[in-house]
């Protein structure tokens, strides 16, 4: 899979919403963001991690993601409010 569209955000979410993981697609967020981070696509990654935290914000695996991910891309200010929750 050379690149994830919108089309293939929402296939995804739908997936994991049919297989009763959450109503909101959390899981399906997280997991693409693991996809999205292998494939270097960080700032993809980023935009699903903060989805997946809209949807549960105590998610602490998003959380600690979403932080290393800032960390990497030098955005130290915003990873350093994650990584305090």
């Amino acid at each position: 899979m050379s690149e994830i569209t919108t089309i293939g955000l929402d296939v995804a979410k739908h997936v994991f919403q049919l297989h009763g993981v959450d109503a909101e697609g959390t899981e399906a967020w997280y997991n693409l963001s693991d996809l999205l981070d292998e494939q270097g696509r960080s700032e993809a990654a980023i935009d699903c991690l903060r989805k997946a935290l809209r949807a549960a914000p105590a998610y602490i695996d998003a959380v600690f993601n979403l932080a290393l991910l800032l960390q990497r891309r030098n955005k130290y200010a915003e990873a350093a409010e994650y990584w305090r929750q």
